[in-house]
Protein backbone atom coordinates (compact mmCIF):
# COMPACT_ATOMS: atom_id res chain seq x y z
CA UNK A 1 0.00 0.00 0.00
CA UNK A 2 2.81 2.38 0.94
CA UNK A 3 4.62 1.60 -2.32
CA UNK A 4 1.48 2.33 -4.36
CA UNK A 5 0.98 5.67 -2.62
CA UNK A 6 4.62 6.63 -3.28
CA UNK A 7 4.29 5.81 -6.98
CA UNK A 8 1.00 7.68 -7.31
CA UNK A 9 2.28 10.71 -5.42
CA UNK A 10 5.49 10.95 -7.42
CA UNK A 11 3.69 10.59 -10.74
CA UNK A 12 0.98 13.08 -9.79
CA UNK A 13 3.45 15.68 -8.54
CA UNK A 14 5.59 15.30 -11.67
CA UNK A 15 2.60 15.70 -13.99
CA UNK A 16 1.14 18.74 -12.23
CA UNK A 17 4.43 20.56 -11.60
CA UNK A 18 5.74 20.09 -15.12
CA UNK A 19 2.40 21.07 -16.61
CA UNK A 20 2.33 24.19 -14.47
CA UNK A 21 5.89 25.08 -15.45
CA UNK A 22 5.08 24.76 -19.15
CA UNK A 23 1.98 26.93 -18.96
CA UNK A 24 3.48 29.58 -16.70
CA UNK A 25 6.43 29.85 -19.09
CA UNK A 26 4.45 29.40 -22.30
CA UNK A 27 6.13 32.40 -23.92
CA UNK A 28 9.32 30.36 -24.07
CA UNK A 29 7.77 28.08 -26.65
CA UNK A 30 5.09 30.31 -28.19
CA UNK A 31 5.99 32.26 -31.31
CA UNK A 32 4.61 35.84 -31.62
CA UNK A 33 3.83 35.26 -35.31
CA UNK A 34 0.99 33.68 -37.18
CA UNK A 35 -2.75 34.21 -37.17
CA UNK A 36 -4.60 31.90 -34.84
CA UNK A 37 -8.37 31.99 -34.71
CA UNK A 38 -10.17 30.64 -31.69
CA UNK A 39 -12.84 31.66 -29.28
CA UNK A 40 -12.04 33.89 -26.35
CA UNK A 41 -13.82 35.52 -23.49
CA UNK A 42 -16.40 38.21 -24.29
CA UNK A 43 -14.31 40.96 -22.79
CA UNK A 44 -11.52 40.20 -25.26
CA UNK A 45 -13.31 41.63 -28.32
CA UNK A 46 -11.71 43.72 -31.02
CA UNK A 47 -11.77 47.51 -30.93
CA UNK A 48 -14.21 49.94 -32.58
CA UNK A 49 -17.33 48.11 -31.46
CA UNK A 50 -16.64 45.00 -33.52
CA UNK A 51 -18.43 41.89 -32.34
CA UNK A 52 -15.62 39.63 -33.54
CA UNK A 53 -14.16 37.66 -30.68
CA UNK A 54 -10.38 37.61 -30.75
CA UNK A 55 -8.15 34.94 -29.30
CA UNK A 56 -6.63 35.39 -25.89
CA UNK A 57 -3.18 37.03 -25.97
CA UNK A 58 -4.21 38.67 -29.30
CA UNK A 59 -2.35 41.75 -30.40
CA UNK A 60 -2.10 43.89 -33.56
CA UNK A 61 1.10 44.70 -35.41
CA UNK A 62 1.73 48.29 -36.44
CA UNK A 63 0.37 49.11 -39.86
CA UNK A 64 -1.64 45.92 -40.05
CA UNK A 65 -5.33 45.27 -39.65
CA UNK A 66 -4.75 41.59 -38.93
CA UNK A 67 -4.97 40.58 -35.32
CA UNK A 68 -2.02 38.48 -34.19
CA UNK A 69 -1.73 36.07 -31.34
CA UNK A 70 1.23 34.03 -30.08
CA UNK A 71 1.20 30.97 -32.26
CA UNK A 72 2.34 27.69 -30.69
CA UNK A 73 5.82 27.06 -32.04
CA UNK A 74 6.40 23.71 -30.37
CA UNK A 75 2.82 22.85 -29.56
CA UNK A 76 0.80 21.65 -32.52
CA UNK A 77 -1.42 24.51 -33.62
CA UNK A 78 -4.01 22.39 -35.42
CA UNK A 79 -7.00 21.59 -33.17
CA UNK A 80 -7.41 18.40 -35.17
CA UNK A 81 -3.90 17.21 -34.36
CA UNK A 82 -4.41 18.17 -30.73
CA UNK A 83 -7.61 16.10 -30.61
CA UNK A 84 -5.82 13.11 -32.15
CA UNK A 85 -3.11 13.32 -29.49
CA UNK A 86 -5.79 13.62 -26.82
CA UNK A 87 -7.50 10.50 -28.17
CA UNK A 88 -4.39 8.33 -28.13
CA UNK A 89 -3.20 9.86 -24.87
CA UNK A 90 -6.38 8.82 -23.09
CA UNK A 91 -6.08 5.29 -24.49
CA UNK A 92 -2.52 5.06 -23.14
CA UNK A 93 -3.63 6.37 -19.72
CA UNK A 94 -6.43 3.82 -19.48
CA UNK A 95 -4.11 1.02 -20.55
CA UNK A 96 -1.70 2.05 -17.81
CA UNK A 97 -4.48 2.04 -15.22
CA UNK A 98 -5.73 -1.38 -16.36
CA UNK A 99 -2.21 -2.81 -16.23
CA UNK A 100 -1.77 -1.55 -12.68
CA UNK A 101 -5.13 -2.98 -11.70
CA UNK A 102 -4.18 -6.35 -13.16
CA UNK A 103 -0.71 -6.39 -11.59
CA UNK A 104 -1.90 -5.40 -8.13
CA UNK A 105 -4.83 -7.80 -8.16
CA UNK A 106 -2.79 -10.73 -9.50
CA UNK A 107 -0.09 -10.26 -6.89
CA UNK A 108 -2.71 -10.01 -4.17
CA UNK A 109 -4.28 -13.29 -5.30
CA UNK A 110 -1.04 -15.25 -5.68
CA UNK A 111 1.36 -13.80 -3.13
CA UNK A 112 -0.55 -12.00 -0.42
CA UNK A 113 2.28 -12.25 2.12
CA UNK A 114 5.14 -12.16 -0.37
CA UNK A 115 5.87 -15.82 0.28
CA UNK A 116 6.30 -16.73 -3.39
CA UNK A 117 7.65 -15.21 -6.56
CA UNK A 118 4.87 -14.16 -8.91
CA UNK A 119 5.74 -15.02 -12.51
CA UNK A 120 2.30 -15.32 -14.08
CA UNK A 121 -0.38 -12.91 -15.24
CA UNK A 122 1.03 -9.51 -16.26
CA UNK A 123 4.34 -10.55 -14.67
CA UNK A 124 4.91 -12.75 -17.72
CA UNK A 125 5.41 -9.63 -19.83
CA UNK A 126 7.57 -7.63 -17.45
CA UNK A 127 9.06 -7.99 -13.98
CA UNK A 128 7.61 -4.62 -12.96
CA UNK A 129 4.12 -4.21 -14.45
CA UNK A 130 3.13 -1.69 -11.78
CA UNK A 131 5.93 0.65 -12.82
CA UNK A 132 5.16 0.06 -16.48
CA UNK A 133 1.54 1.00 -15.82
CA UNK A 134 2.63 4.21 -14.10
CA UNK A 135 4.96 4.98 -17.00
CA UNK A 136 2.11 4.54 -19.48
CA UNK A 137 -0.09 6.89 -17.45
CA UNK A 138 2.64 9.52 -17.58
CA UNK A 139 3.14 9.03 -21.32
CA UNK A 140 -0.60 9.47 -21.82
CA UNK A 141 -0.54 12.81 -20.02
CA UNK A 142 2.48 13.85 -22.07
CA UNK A 143 0.53 13.19 -25.26
CA UNK A 144 -2.49 15.11 -23.99
CA UNK A 145 -1.07 18.24 -22.39
CA UNK A 146 2.67 18.47 -23.04
CA UNK A 147 4.60 19.55 -26.17
CA UNK A 148 6.43 16.84 -28.10
CA UNK A 149 9.88 17.76 -26.79
CA UNK A 150 8.77 17.00 -23.23
CA UNK A 151 8.11 13.31 -23.92
CA UNK A 152 11.76 12.18 -23.64
CA UNK A 153 12.15 14.56 -20.70
CA UNK A 154 9.41 12.68 -18.86
CA UNK A 155 11.02 9.34 -19.71
CA UNK A 156 14.35 10.49 -18.27
CA UNK A 157 12.75 11.85 -15.09
CA UNK A 158 10.75 8.67 -14.64
CA UNK A 159 13.86 6.53 -15.07
CA UNK A 160 15.88 8.63 -12.63
CA UNK A 161 13.10 8.58 -10.04
CA UNK A 162 12.34 4.87 -10.06
CA UNK A 163 15.46 3.00 -11.24
CA UNK A 164 17.02 2.99 -7.77
CA UNK A 165 13.80 1.75 -6.18
CA UNK A 166 13.34 -0.95 -8.84
CA UNK A 167 16.94 -2.14 -8.41
CA UNK A 168 16.54 -2.25 -4.63
CA UNK A 169 13.36 -4.30 -4.88
CA UNK A 170 14.90 -6.74 -7.35
CA UNK A 171 17.92 -7.27 -5.11
CA UNK A 172 15.51 -8.09 -2.30
CA UNK A 173 13.71 -10.65 -4.47
CA UNK A 174 17.05 -12.14 -5.52
CA UNK A 175 17.89 -12.74 -1.87
CA UNK A 176 14.51 -14.32 -1.14
CA UNK A 177 14.33 -16.47 -4.28
CA UNK A 178 17.90 -16.79 -5.61
CA UNK A 179 17.35 -19.58 -8.14
CA UNK A 180 13.81 -18.73 -9.21
CA UNK A 181 14.48 -15.02 -9.64
CA UNK A 182 17.59 -15.58 -11.75
CA UNK A 183 15.62 -17.79 -14.13
CA UNK A 184 12.74 -15.32 -14.11
CA UNK A 185 15.03 -12.45 -15.11
CA UNK A 186 16.09 -14.43 -18.17
CA UNK A 187 12.48 -14.80 -19.28
CA UNK A 188 10.98 -11.41 -18.47
CA UNK A 189 12.49 -7.95 -19.08
CA UNK A 190 12.79 -5.41 -16.30
CA UNK A 191 10.24 -2.92 -17.63
CA UNK A 192 9.37 -2.86 -21.34
CA UNK A 193 7.94 -6.12 -22.73
CA UNK A 194 9.35 -7.57 -25.91
CA UNK A 195 7.16 -7.43 -29.01
CA UNK A 196 7.17 -11.22 -29.35
CA UNK A 197 6.04 -11.84 -25.77
CA UNK A 198 3.32 -9.19 -26.08
CA UNK A 199 2.00 -10.81 -29.27
CA UNK A 200 2.03 -14.29 -27.76
CA UNK A 201 0.31 -13.26 -24.52
CA UNK A 202 -3.34 -14.21 -24.10
CA UNK A 203 -5.40 -11.28 -22.78
CA UNK A 204 -7.43 -13.60 -20.56
CA UNK A 205 -4.24 -14.71 -18.81
CA UNK A 206 -2.82 -11.20 -18.47
CA UNK A 207 -5.96 -9.42 -17.33
CA UNK A 208 -8.31 -11.31 -15.04
CA UNK A 209 -11.35 -9.19 -14.31
CA UNK A 210 -12.04 -10.53 -10.83
CA UNK A 211 -8.45 -9.91 -9.73
CA UNK A 212 -8.24 -6.49 -11.36
CA UNK A 213 -11.33 -5.21 -9.54
CA UNK A 214 -10.23 -6.56 -6.16
CA UNK A 215 -7.96 -3.65 -5.20
CA UNK A 216 -8.19 0.13 -4.86
CA UNK A 217 -6.35 0.53 -8.16
CA UNK A 218 -9.77 0.50 -9.83
CA UNK A 219 -10.38 4.05 -8.63
CA UNK A 220 -7.67 5.11 -11.04
CA UNK A 221 -10.19 4.59 -13.83
CA UNK A 222 -11.98 7.64 -12.44
CA UNK A 223 -9.21 9.75 -10.93
CA UNK A 224 -6.68 9.81 -13.77
CA UNK A 225 -9.17 10.58 -16.58
CA UNK A 226 -10.68 13.39 -14.49
CA UNK A 227 -7.22 14.88 -14.03
CA UNK A 228 -6.67 14.59 -17.78
CA UNK A 229 -9.89 16.51 -18.46
CA UNK A 230 -8.86 19.26 -16.04
CA UNK A 231 -5.37 19.65 -17.48
CA UNK A 232 -6.61 19.55 -21.08
CA UNK A 233 -9.12 22.26 -20.21
CA UNK A 234 -6.26 24.32 -18.77
CA UNK A 235 -4.12 23.68 -21.84
CA UNK A 236 -6.75 24.82 -24.31
CA UNK A 237 -7.57 27.88 -22.20
CA UNK A 238 -3.98 29.09 -21.81
CA UNK A 239 -2.33 27.91 -24.99
CA UNK A 240 -5.10 27.96 -27.57
CA UNK A 241 -7.21 30.81 -26.23
CA UNK A 242 -10.34 29.01 -25.04
CA UNK A 243 -11.40 25.53 -23.96
CA UNK A 244 -13.96 23.45 -25.81
CA UNK A 245 -15.39 21.19 -23.07
CA UNK A 246 -17.77 19.28 -25.34
CA UNK A 247 -14.97 18.35 -27.72
CA UNK A 248 -12.73 17.32 -24.82
CA UNK A 249 -15.38 15.01 -23.36
CA UNK A 250 -16.33 13.54 -26.74
CA UNK A 251 -12.71 12.75 -27.62
CA UNK A 252 -11.96 11.18 -24.24
CA UNK A 253 -15.18 9.16 -24.14
CA UNK A 254 -14.54 7.95 -27.68
CA UNK A 255 -11.07 6.82 -26.63
CA UNK A 256 -12.53 4.85 -23.74
CA UNK A 257 -15.14 3.21 -25.96
CA UNK A 258 -12.57 2.23 -28.59
CA UNK A 259 -10.29 0.77 -25.91
CA UNK A 260 -13.11 -1.25 -24.36
CA UNK A 261 -14.15 -2.60 -27.74
CA UNK A 262 -10.57 -3.49 -28.62
CA UNK A 263 -10.02 -5.26 -25.31
CA UNK A 264 -13.28 -7.16 -25.69
CA UNK A 265 -12.28 -8.39 -29.14
CA UNK A 266 -8.82 -9.36 -27.91
CA UNK A 267 -10.31 -11.04 -24.85
CA UNK A 268 -12.69 -13.12 -26.96
CA UNK A 269 -10.06 -13.98 -29.56
CA UNK A 270 -7.54 -15.02 -26.93
CA UNK A 271 -10.08 -17.21 -25.15
CA UNK A 272 -10.54 -19.36 -28.26
CA UNK A 273 -6.89 -20.35 -28.46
Amino acid sequence: MKKRIQIDTTLLVLIILFTGFLYLNRRIYLSPWGVFTSRAHPEERSDEGSQEILPRFARQDEGSNVEKTPRPLIYFISPGVDNVLDFFGMIVILKGVLLRMSARGHKKAHSREGDRLVETGPYVLTRNPMYLGSFLIGVGFALIVWPWWSWPVFAVFFYMRFIVQITREEKHLARLFPNDFTAYCQRAPRLLPSISSALKARPRDIFKIDEAWSTKEKWGLLAWPLLAVALEWLQESLVFGAAQPVTILVVFIAAGVVLIMGLWVAYQYGSRE
